[in-house]
């Protein structure tokens, strides 16, 4: 029971870094400065690094 718990927990956290990462690069994609656009490709370096 509890390996199915922590397998729907990665489930929920790899959805979860999907949805961050869309909206990363729909940021990315529209104008933002240039500190906006570093810190949100930071993340997204970071996020991809978690997602298999």
């Amino acid at each position: 029971r509890q390996a199915m718990e922590q397998k729907r927990n990665v489930n929920i956290i790899q959805e979860n870094i999907e949805f961050i990462l869309s909206g990363c690069r729909v940021k990315l994609g529209n104008s933002c400065s240039e500190a906006t656009m570093v810190a949100y490709t930071e993340i997204v370096h970071h996020l991809e690094c978690l997602d298999p």
